[in-house]
């Protein structure tokens, strides 16, 4: 439910910005059904489908989930921050991996780095509110897919020779459609982005009844074994010595 729900907000973001652009004339509709070499529709679509469900299972999991809560942890065991300033301290860490992650041909272009920035921090908000990943992994996806796959918008990172339902011409400004470089680097993604995390506070705290920040993830929450299992365990012992196993 909560990632279906982010998938289908990511790609009506994206969809809205594309009509803003188009109303603005910064893009028109070159051709459609744009097919690289001989790739068929569904299997263009199924492969980047895969492939970017993928990289966002991947990317949320390592950088959000693994990377800023093992640090935020690390911090507050030194015992020189409090629980929200040892987030705060993992968050930047975090930030500095994923503008180096997206931006691997080290581009040094203030706008691109401060926009990503942004970007990793409207990302990471729906993980710090609800320490689930479900809809930072469906907003990256949904935003990717129909980015990539509807609109052939070029993606950070993503192959340029993927099947694109329509193929487009692009006029804007590069400060705000982000072109050439993604249109996740432009200023029209960051609001885009930013009515996102609106949405999605709005939404937590409706279901929830709660949507803060309380630096409840740095803290070290050991796994419980049900002491059944334990029990159980402890009698498989037992047998295995009395049998002299």
């Amino acid at each position: 439910m909560i990632l279906a729900l982010a998938f289908f907000l990511g790609g009506l973001l994206i969809v809205g910005i594309f009509l803003v652009q188009y109303l603005l004339g910064w893009v028109k509709v070159d051709k459609s059904f744009v097919l690289p070499g001989t790739q068929e529709v569904a299997a263009g679509m199924l492969v980047s489908l895969l492939s970017l469900t993928v990289a966002s299972i991947y990317t949320s999991l390592w950088i959000w989930s693994y990377t800023l809560r093992n640090t935020a942890e690390g911090f507050l065991y030194l015992n020189r921050l409090n629980a929200r300033a040892a987030v705060v301290a993992a968050l930047l860490v975090c930030l500095v991996y994923f503008v180096f992650i997206i931006n691997r041909a080290l581009t040094v272009n203030i706008t691109f780095v401060s926009n990503m920035v942004r970007a990793g921090l409207l990302l990471a908000l729906p993980f710090l509110i609800t320490q689930r990943l479900g809809m930072t992994i469906g907003l990256v996806l949904g935003w990717n897919l129909v980015q990539l796959n509807v609109f052939g918008y070029p993606v950070v990172g993503a192959t340029d020779t993927a099947v694109s339902i329509v193929h487009l011409r692009h006029f804007g400004p590069a400060f705000w459609a982000g072109y050439p470089l993604g249109l996740g680097t432009g200023m029209m993604a960051m609001v885009a982005l930013m009515i996102a995390s609106g949405i999605i506070t709005l939404w937590v705290k409706w279901r929830t009844g709660r949507a803060v920040f309380d630096g409840s993830l740095s803290y070290y929450t050991p796994r419980v074994i049900p002491r059944t299992a334990v029990s159980e365990n402890t009698q498989e012992k037992q047998l295995d010595l009395s049998s002299g196993g």
